[in-house]
Protein backbone atom coordinates (compact mmCIF):
# COMPACT_ATOMS: atom_id res chain seq x y z
CA UNK A 1 0.00 0.00 0.00
CA UNK A 2 1.58 3.46 -0.95
CA UNK A 3 1.54 5.87 1.27
CA UNK A 4 2.93 9.52 0.78
CA UNK A 5 3.29 12.89 3.33
CA UNK A 6 -0.13 15.17 3.01
CA UNK A 7 2.30 17.69 4.99
CA UNK A 8 0.65 20.51 6.89
CA UNK A 9 1.78 23.49 5.65
CA UNK A 10 1.45 27.24 6.87
CA UNK A 11 -0.79 29.59 5.04
CA UNK A 12 0.90 32.48 3.72
CA UNK A 13 0.35 35.39 1.33
CA UNK A 14 0.10 34.45 -2.61
CA UNK A 15 2.50 35.62 -5.06
CA UNK A 16 1.34 36.26 -8.11
CA UNK A 17 -2.33 37.72 -8.45
CA UNK A 18 -3.33 34.76 -10.98
CA UNK A 19 -5.63 36.77 -14.04
CA UNK A 20 -9.55 35.69 -13.08
CA UNK A 21 -8.43 33.89 -10.03
CA UNK A 22 -8.87 36.04 -6.57
CA UNK A 23 -7.12 34.02 -3.51
CA UNK A 24 -5.94 37.14 -1.60
CA UNK A 25 -7.52 36.06 1.72
CA UNK A 26 -5.24 37.54 4.87
CA UNK A 27 -3.39 34.44 6.84
CA UNK A 28 -1.16 33.73 9.19
CA UNK A 29 -0.05 31.46 11.80
CA UNK A 30 -1.54 30.67 14.79
CA UNK A 31 -0.68 29.68 18.00
CA UNK A 32 -2.26 26.30 17.08
CA UNK A 33 0.11 25.99 14.42
CA UNK A 34 3.45 27.04 16.56
CA UNK A 35 4.42 24.09 19.05
CA UNK A 36 8.05 25.24 21.20
CA UNK A 37 9.11 25.46 24.65
CA UNK A 38 10.46 29.01 23.66
CA UNK A 39 8.05 31.39 22.26
CA UNK A 40 9.42 32.71 18.94
CA UNK A 41 11.43 30.41 17.85
CA UNK A 42 9.89 27.15 16.14
CA UNK A 43 9.80 24.86 13.53
CA UNK A 44 7.38 24.84 10.19
CA UNK A 45 7.50 22.36 7.35
CA UNK A 46 7.27 24.26 4.05
CA UNK A 47 7.23 20.83 1.55
CA UNK A 48 7.83 17.84 0.37
CA UNK A 49 10.71 16.54 -1.24
CA UNK A 50 10.23 12.75 -2.90
CA UNK A 51 13.20 13.36 -5.48
CA UNK A 52 15.40 10.91 -4.34
CA UNK A 53 14.69 7.34 -2.92
CA UNK A 54 13.95 8.44 0.37
CA UNK A 55 11.63 11.28 1.36
CA UNK A 56 12.44 14.53 2.90
CA UNK A 57 11.33 17.11 5.09
CA UNK A 58 11.89 20.73 3.77
CA UNK A 59 11.55 22.34 6.97
CA UNK A 60 12.12 25.95 8.75
CA UNK A 61 13.48 27.62 11.41
CA UNK A 62 11.80 30.67 12.30
CA UNK A 63 13.60 32.89 15.43
CA UNK A 64 11.65 35.85 16.19
CA UNK A 65 13.11 36.52 19.41
CA UNK A 66 16.05 39.20 19.68
CA UNK A 67 17.95 36.45 20.75
CA UNK A 68 20.50 34.41 19.17
CA UNK A 69 19.76 30.71 18.63
CA UNK A 70 22.13 27.75 18.31
CA UNK A 71 20.63 24.04 17.18
CA UNK A 72 22.25 21.17 15.98
CA UNK A 73 21.78 18.23 13.31
CA UNK A 74 19.80 15.98 15.64
CA UNK A 75 16.40 15.38 15.11
CA UNK A 76 13.26 12.95 15.73
CA UNK A 77 10.15 11.74 14.11
CA UNK A 78 7.66 10.66 15.86
CA UNK A 79 4.06 9.05 15.78
CA UNK A 80 0.83 9.83 17.94
CA UNK A 81 -0.38 6.70 18.85
CA UNK A 82 -2.97 6.17 21.89
CA UNK A 83 -2.54 9.68 22.59
CA UNK A 84 1.31 9.46 23.20
CA UNK A 85 4.53 10.15 21.09
CA UNK A 86 6.26 7.35 20.40
CA UNK A 87 9.54 7.20 17.73
CA UNK A 88 9.53 5.43 14.78
CA UNK A 89 13.14 5.51 14.39
CA UNK A 90 14.34 2.28 12.79
CA UNK A 91 18.20 2.52 12.96
CA UNK A 92 20.79 4.40 14.89
CA UNK A 93 20.35 8.19 13.94
CA UNK A 94 24.39 9.31 13.61
CA UNK A 95 24.58 12.87 12.81
CA UNK A 96 27.62 15.35 12.31
CA UNK A 97 28.34 17.75 15.17
CA UNK A 98 27.47 20.93 13.82
CA UNK A 99 26.28 23.69 15.40
CA UNK A 100 24.03 26.13 13.41
CA UNK A 101 23.44 29.30 14.07
CA UNK A 102 20.49 31.43 13.46
CA UNK A 103 20.58 35.32 14.54
CA UNK A 104 18.18 37.37 15.81
CA UNK A 105 14.45 37.64 13.06
CA UNK A 106 16.23 35.01 11.06
CA UNK A 107 14.73 31.95 9.08
CA UNK A 108 16.93 28.80 7.55
CA UNK A 109 15.57 26.13 5.46
CA UNK A 110 16.97 22.81 6.71
CA UNK A 111 16.00 19.33 5.00
CA UNK A 112 15.40 15.99 7.61
CA UNK A 113 15.49 12.55 5.48
CA UNK A 114 13.07 9.86 6.26
CA UNK A 115 14.71 6.93 5.35
CA UNK A 116 15.68 5.82 9.12
CA UNK A 117 12.13 6.04 10.35
CA UNK A 118 9.03 3.87 9.73
CA UNK A 119 6.27 6.07 8.38
CA UNK A 120 3.83 3.05 6.88
CA UNK A 121 1.41 3.55 9.75
CA UNK A 122 -1.43 6.31 8.40
CA UNK A 123 -1.79 9.26 11.05
CA UNK A 124 -0.25 11.90 12.61
CA UNK A 125 3.70 12.48 12.94
CA UNK A 126 5.92 15.28 14.20
CA UNK A 127 9.21 16.03 13.70
CA UNK A 128 11.25 17.01 16.84
CA UNK A 129 14.55 19.21 17.41
CA UNK A 130 16.27 21.06 20.20
CA UNK A 131 17.76 24.67 20.16
CA UNK A 132 19.50 26.68 23.08
CA UNK A 133 19.92 30.18 23.45
CA UNK A 134 23.16 30.29 25.44
CA UNK A 135 21.62 30.10 28.53
CA UNK A 136 22.46 26.79 29.79
CA UNK A 137 18.93 25.21 28.74
CA UNK A 138 17.72 22.60 25.97
CA UNK A 139 14.45 23.70 24.51
CA UNK A 140 12.26 21.75 22.28
CA UNK A 141 10.47 22.48 19.14
CA UNK A 142 8.19 20.43 16.59
CA UNK A 143 6.00 20.71 13.83
CA UNK A 144 3.19 17.97 13.06
CA UNK A 145 1.69 16.09 9.66
CA UNK A 146 0.15 14.03 8.53
CA UNK A 147 0.87 10.71 6.56
CA UNK A 148 -1.88 9.28 4.19
CA UNK A 149 -3.20 7.17 1.63
CA UNK A 150 -3.17 8.14 -2.17
CA UNK A 151 -4.50 6.93 -5.82
CA UNK A 152 -7.62 4.98 -5.29
CA UNK A 153 -7.40 5.01 -1.50
CA UNK A 154 -8.62 7.46 1.29
CA UNK A 155 -7.25 9.29 4.16
CA UNK A 156 -9.96 8.85 7.61
CA UNK A 157 -11.73 11.28 6.18
CA UNK A 158 -12.82 9.28 3.19
CA UNK A 159 -10.78 11.62 0.75
CA UNK A 160 -8.02 11.42 -1.55
CA UNK A 161 -4.81 12.99 0.03
CA UNK A 162 -3.54 15.60 -2.06
CA UNK A 163 0.79 14.61 -0.99
CA UNK A 164 2.11 17.37 -3.87
CA UNK A 165 3.29 15.12 -5.84
CA UNK A 166 4.17 14.90 -9.57
CA UNK A 167 0.23 13.20 -10.65
CA UNK A 168 0.49 9.72 -13.20
CA UNK A 169 -1.98 11.23 -15.24
CA UNK A 170 -0.55 14.61 -16.35
CA UNK A 171 1.48 15.51 -18.98
CA UNK A 172 3.44 18.09 -17.57
CA UNK A 173 7.78 18.36 -17.43
CA UNK A 174 8.24 20.14 -13.80
CA UNK A 175 5.43 19.83 -10.65
CA UNK A 176 4.15 23.13 -8.51
CA UNK A 177 7.36 23.87 -6.25
CA UNK A 178 9.47 21.49 -7.71
CA UNK A 179 13.58 22.34 -7.01
CA UNK A 180 14.95 23.46 -9.88
CA UNK A 181 17.72 25.04 -9.47
CA UNK A 182 20.38 22.09 -10.87
CA UNK A 183 18.10 21.94 -14.25
CA UNK A 184 19.81 23.57 -17.81
CA UNK A 185 17.06 25.52 -19.14
CA UNK A 186 18.73 25.41 -22.54
CA UNK A 187 16.40 24.58 -25.49
CA UNK A 188 13.53 26.23 -23.65
CA UNK A 189 12.36 30.12 -24.55
CA UNK A 190 12.59 32.51 -21.65
CA UNK A 191 10.01 35.35 -21.28
CA UNK A 192 11.84 38.06 -20.36
CA UNK A 193 10.43 41.20 -18.41
CA UNK A 194 10.02 39.38 -14.92
CA UNK A 195 11.40 41.42 -11.97
CA UNK A 196 12.01 38.88 -9.08
CA UNK A 197 11.37 35.61 -11.13
CA UNK A 198 11.85 33.64 -14.68
CA UNK A 199 9.60 32.16 -16.49
CA UNK A 200 10.74 29.48 -19.37
CA UNK A 201 8.11 27.89 -22.09
CA UNK A 202 7.88 24.32 -21.75
CA UNK A 203 10.15 21.93 -24.30
CA UNK A 204 8.79 22.74 -27.95
CA UNK A 205 6.76 26.31 -27.30
CA UNK A 206 8.21 29.37 -29.10
CA UNK A 207 7.98 32.25 -27.92
CA UNK A 208 6.79 35.49 -30.49
CA UNK A 209 7.58 39.28 -30.25
CA UNK A 210 5.14 41.89 -30.91
CA UNK A 211 5.59 45.02 -33.23
CA UNK A 212 7.51 46.74 -29.85
CA UNK A 213 9.91 44.13 -29.92
CA UNK A 214 8.57 42.43 -26.56
CA UNK A 215 8.26 38.73 -25.78
CA UNK A 216 4.32 36.76 -26.28
CA UNK A 217 3.78 33.28 -25.51
CA UNK A 218 2.17 31.78 -28.31
CA UNK A 219 -1.48 30.47 -28.26
CA UNK A 220 -0.92 27.22 -27.21
CA UNK A 221 1.90 26.64 -24.50
CA UNK A 222 3.14 25.30 -20.84
CA UNK A 223 5.21 28.48 -18.78
CA UNK A 224 6.62 28.01 -15.63
CA UNK A 225 8.19 30.89 -13.72
CA UNK A 226 10.84 30.17 -11.34
CA UNK A 227 11.10 32.16 -7.74
CA UNK A 228 12.72 31.67 -4.35
CA UNK A 229 10.54 30.31 -2.31
CA UNK A 230 8.86 30.01 0.46
CA UNK A 231 9.75 33.47 0.93
CA UNK A 232 11.73 35.41 -0.79
CA UNK A 233 14.41 35.57 1.52
CA UNK A 234 14.93 32.03 1.59
CA UNK A 235 16.38 32.10 -2.36
CA UNK A 236 16.67 28.66 -4.44
CA UNK A 237 15.07 28.53 -7.85
CA UNK A 238 11.30 26.65 -7.28
CA UNK A 239 8.51 26.27 -10.08
CA UNK A 240 5.91 28.44 -8.19
CA UNK A 241 3.89 28.76 -11.22
CA UNK A 242 2.32 27.07 -14.13
CA UNK A 243 -0.18 28.22 -16.78
CA UNK A 244 -1.15 26.12 -19.37
CA UNK A 245 -3.87 26.76 -22.80
CA UNK A 246 -2.68 23.65 -24.20
CA UNK A 247 -5.42 21.52 -24.59
CA UNK A 248 -3.20 18.34 -25.16
CA UNK A 249 -1.92 19.03 -21.67
CA UNK A 250 -3.44 17.32 -18.75
CA UNK A 251 -3.16 17.87 -15.14
CA UNK A 252 -4.92 14.81 -12.99
CA UNK A 253 -6.65 14.11 -16.31
CA UNK A 254 -8.01 17.40 -16.81
CA UNK A 255 -7.26 20.15 -20.01
CA UNK A 256 -8.51 23.83 -20.15
CA UNK A 257 -11.42 22.35 -21.85
CA UNK A 258 -12.88 20.32 -19.10
CA UNK A 259 -15.89 21.17 -17.82
CA UNK A 260 -16.03 22.75 -14.27
CA UNK A 261 -17.96 19.80 -13.12
CA UNK A 262 -15.11 17.24 -14.08
CA UNK A 263 -12.73 20.02 -12.26
CA UNK A 264 -14.96 20.08 -8.97
CA UNK A 265 -15.18 16.35 -9.08
CA UNK A 266 -10.93 15.90 -8.77
CA UNK A 267 -10.22 18.82 -6.25
CA UNK A 268 -13.16 17.58 -4.05
CA UNK A 269 -12.15 14.24 -3.82
CA UNK A 270 -8.28 15.24 -3.17
CA UNK A 271 -9.79 17.44 -0.56
CA UNK A 272 -9.28 21.10 -1.38
CA UNK A 273 -11.73 23.79 -1.14
CA UNK A 274 -13.84 25.03 -4.15
CA UNK A 275 -14.75 28.43 -5.28
CA UNK A 276 -15.29 30.92 -7.59
CA UNK A 277 -12.83 33.83 -8.04
CA UNK A 278 -14.73 37.54 -7.65
CA UNK A 279 -13.15 38.70 -10.82
CA UNK A 280 -15.28 39.57 -13.90
CA UNK A 281 -13.65 36.05 -15.27
CA UNK A 282 -15.45 33.66 -14.55
CA UNK A 283 -12.76 31.02 -12.61
CA UNK A 284 -13.11 28.28 -11.02
CA UNK A 285 -10.31 28.19 -7.98
CA UNK A 286 -9.60 25.05 -5.43
CA UNK A 287 -7.48 25.48 -2.51
CA UNK A 288 -5.42 23.72 -0.07
CA UNK A 289 -2.37 23.49 1.85
CA UNK A 290 -0.77 26.86 0.00
CA UNK A 291 -1.70 25.57 -3.41
CA UNK A 292 -4.29 26.76 -5.62
CA UNK A 293 -5.62 25.47 -9.03
CA UNK A 294 -7.59 27.66 -11.66
CA UNK A 295 -9.54 26.62 -14.37
CA UNK A 296 -10.97 29.54 -16.78
CA UNK A 297 -13.12 28.36 -19.72
CA UNK A 298 -13.64 30.17 -22.80
CA UNK A 299 -17.27 32.40 -22.58
CA UNK A 300 -19.20 31.80 -26.03
CA UNK A 301 -19.69 35.88 -26.70
CA UNK A 302 -16.47 36.51 -25.42
CA UNK A 303 -13.89 35.85 -27.70
CA UNK A 304 -10.82 37.74 -25.00
CA UNK A 305 -11.71 34.87 -22.33
CA UNK A 306 -8.59 32.46 -23.15
CA UNK A 307 -8.91 28.52 -21.45
CA UNK A 308 -6.56 28.85 -18.98
CA UNK A 309 -5.23 26.13 -16.22
CA UNK A 310 -3.21 27.87 -13.87
CA UNK A 311 -1.14 26.28 -10.58
CA UNK A 312 0.13 28.60 -8.14
CA UNK A 313 2.21 28.23 -4.91
CA UNK A 314 1.84 30.86 -2.29
CA UNK A 315 5.04 32.91 -0.99
CA UNK A 316 6.45 35.09 1.62
CA UNK A 317 8.22 38.39 1.31
CA UNK A 318 8.80 39.11 5.05
CA UNK A 319 11.96 41.17 4.25
CA UNK A 320 9.90 43.52 1.55
CA UNK A 321 12.32 42.97 -0.95
CA UNK A 322 11.10 45.03 -3.81
CA UNK A 323 12.26 44.28 -7.20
Amino acid sequence: MKKVLALVLAVVTLLFCLIGCDNSKDSALTDEDIHTDYAGVYLTISSLDSSGEYKKLNAVWHNETFKEVTYGEGYNIEYLEDGEWKSVLTDELIVTSITNVLKSKETKKKNYSTELFDLSNEGTYRLISDFSLGDGKTYNTWVTFEVKNTGNETNSNGKNAFSGEMPKNTSLEFWITEDVKDYDWTGHDEIYGWMGAREFLGSGYKKTQDEDGSDQHPEHYVSYVITAWPDYADGGEFVTDITVTDPAVTVYGLTVASTYEDFDAVFEQLGFELSWSDGAIVTRVATRDGITFCLTRAVEDNPNVVPVFRIAAELTNRDGIVF
